[in-house]
């Protein structure tokens, strides 16, 4: 397969970008979910509060890396990474989530955090690499035990 990778951050992503990732995070995660095309125009309407990075093979969307801003709590989330299944096992979740720390911190934010199923290993593995430490686990609803991950304030891979 030819790739030619590029990641970007894309603030205000237009309807057509914000389908075509809806669709990418079908083919990722498997499931359709009505209404995600709303909360992600909801999400992304800000980019003081949000960001979303893409990784684009030729112009398609292949891997993104989603971020809100928790301005109560003073931290960065990382609420939702995935790469289509194609380019998986090549450092591009890497990369991405490299991207997305340092435009996080590039911003003088130092705390972020993502919460991962601890039965995910490959996720967990990805942000250790990335930099991120096991704080706690939390219970959500659903009984879904996740481990929540801190970003340790420094990368260990950078782009």
């Amino acid at each position: 397969m030819n790739c030619n990778i590029q990641i970007s951050r894309v603030q205000y992503p237009a309807q057509d970008l914000l389908e075509t990732v809806v669709r990418l995070q079908e083919r990722v995660f498997g499931c359709y979910r009505p209404g995600r095309f709303f909360e992600l125009k909801a999400l992304f309407a800000d980019p003081e509060t949000s960001c979303l990075y893409l990784a684009f093979n030729h112009k398609e969307p292949v891997g993104f890396v989603m971020a809100r801003h928790c301005i109560r709590r003073h931290e960065w989330v990382i609420s939702g990474i995935g790469v289509d299944s194609p380019y998986r096992q090549r450092g591009l979740g890497l990369r991405l989530l490299s991207a997305t720390v340092t435009g996080i911190l590039s911003c003088n934010m130092d705390r972020i955090v993502s919460y991962v199923d601890r039965g995910n290993i490959p996720s967990l593995n990805l942000h250790r690499r990335a930099g991120f430490r096991p704080e706690r686990s939390t219970v959500f609803p659903a009984s879904e035990l996740r481990q929540r991950m801190v970003f340790s304030g420094h990368l260990s891979i950078l782009n």
